[in-house]
């Protein structure tokens, strides 16, 4: 799955968030639409998971840099199949180099 493909879905609202996610959102003071315009605008897929069908997604929004992870195993069945928002969160800049590369 490419950035241009989770894009697509998150535009045509084709995604779930799990529970775990809104909470960890809230807990980061970061609201979904936030999320949302933040991967539109800037997202960058800085891992993929391929066997696991999940990735991990960077982006900035107007007040702090976050990462949202993203499964994609329901694809694997069918291209019409949602993608799910697991988790969100704003990346400790000691385990992340410029929140992009995790660091050794």
């Amino acid at each position: 799955m490419t950035i241009l493909e989770i894009k697509k879905k998150l535009k045509n609202e084709e995604f779930e968030i799990s529970l775990h996610a809104f909470e960890a959102a809230v807990d980061d003071y970061l609201s979904l639409n936030e999320v949302i315009t933040a991967i539109l605008q800037n997202g960058k897929m800085i891992e993929d998971d391929q066997q696991d069908f999940r990735c991990l997604i960077y982006c900035k929004s107007k007040r702090q840099h976050i990462h949202v992870a993203i499964a994609y195993y329901n694809l694997a069945e069918s291209l019409d199949a949602k993608i799910e928002i697991v988790t969100i969160y704003k990346p400790d800049a000691a385990l992340w180099i410029n929140y992009r590369k995790r660091r050794k």
